[in-house]
């Protein structure tokens, strides 16, 4: 290349022709190298991305692994305070008693949809919305995702909860609503994440951009739902209209 430079200026030193010639080619080995670049920092970017996934996805395995222990406690002892409440209705003030097992149903965390990653996380996010004054309903059949291991659904889950949570947590009581669904219709495992939202979001890559101010970490919760559901060969659709944002994601029985 470097020899190649040498002679063109030699030549558009000689003659016209030979300086158009040169001039094109330097210019062209600038935009080569331009090019260059441009591929260097977009690799870079996307390992910086990749890095950031999988470290999401380990810390989401940590966690998975701490609330199933402690929910696990919870249960148990919920359980155990019920029966001992069942023996004391006939010694003490009934309202009381009535007070206190209302107080115990919040923290009971029995989950039963057939999948127990699932179970953890809904009750989770249960709590967190009961905190909130969200109104959370869920019909779930978790049977349906025995194809993916725990990690995944837990944060394929975790996301897209933690997302619809953020959108309703500061809108008026009435519109503070997610609802999710698992089924199997037509060939498909089909999950529908559905929660009102207060603006029209902006997309690139056919995902919904954040509106935190700390756009370097925000937004990856989306991108990790999207990895996870090719790892799984399947596909997502996110829209918004009406104030109402809408995820949907489809797997491939096969």
């Amino acid at each position: 290349m470097i020899a190649l430079l040498i002679v063109f200026s030699d030549m558009r030193q000689s003659s016209d022709i030979g300086y158009i010639i040169g001039s094109i080619y330097t210019v062209a080995n600038c935009l080569f190298i331009l090019y260059i670049l441009k591929y260097i920092i977009a690799t870079e970017n996307l390992e910086v991305d990749k890095r950031t996934l999988e470290q999401m996805l380990r810390l989401k395995g940590e966690q998975l692994a701490a609330s199933k222990e402690t929910i696990d406690i919870i249960n148990i002892k919920c359980h155990d305070m019920k029966h001992q409440i069942a023996l004391l209705r006939r010694q003490t003030n009934s309202e009381i008693l009535d007070k206190l097992e209302q107080t115990i149903d919040i923290y009971d965390l029995s989950l039963q949809t057939g999948n127990v990653a699932l179970d953890i996380l809904l009750a989770e996010k249960g709590l967190v919305c009961k905190s909130k004054s969200i109104k959370f309903t869920c019909i779930a059949d978790g049977g349906q995702l025995s194809f993916i291991n725990e990690v995944d659904i837990y944060s394929l889950f975790g996301n897209a909860l933690d997302n619809a949570i953020t959108a309703v947590e500061n809108l008026d009581e009435d519109k503070r609503t997610v609802a999710i669904t698992v089924k199997q219709s037509v060939g498909l495992v089909s999950i529908h994440i559905e929660n009102y939202c207060a603006h029209h979001y902006e997309y690139s890559d056919g995902l919904p951009v954040t509106t935190e101010p700390d756009k370097n970490y925000h937004g990856f919760g989306m991108k990790s739902i999207k990895s996870i559901i090719e790892k799984y060969h399947g596909f997502m659709d996110v829209s918004d209209s009406d104030n109402v944002f809408k995820l949907n994601i489809s797997f491939p029985l096969n």
